[in-house]
């Protein structure tokens, strides 16, 4: 199981640009990079917290708008087993719309 598991972080990794990695008790950092044309190393980040209130944004790099709707959307249907993934999902999409922008104000 834990090789599966291995396997499959790897691969979004790979293809995805995404490293997931326990920031503290309680705590996850979701990393993205491949998502900066001009810069595929840059990364963008966001370090969850989960506790007895639920999911709360501890860091967030760079500060996305959506990243207050995501949480929101977590925190509303964190029972469902596709909450967590629909998460990181729309976060990629902020974090593309970030590089995006980025790149627009470089040219």
């Amino acid at each position: 199981r834990e090789e599966e598991v291995e396997r499959l972080l790897s691969l979004f990794r790979e293809r995805l640009g995404l490293s997931i990695s326990r920031a503290a008790k309680q705590c996850v950092r979701f990393a993205f990079t491949l998502l900066d044309e001009g810069e595929p190393d840059r990364e963008f980040s966001l370090t969850l917290s989960v506790g007895e209130q639920g999911y709360s944004v501890l860091d967030c790099s760079p500060w996305v708008p959506q990243a207050d709707s995501l949480l929101e959307r977590l925190n509303g249907s964190s029972g469902s087993p596709m909450a967590l993934p629909a998460f990181v999902c729309g976060l990629r999409r902020a974090f593309l719309g970030a590089a995006a922008a980025t790149c627009k104000r470089k040219a």
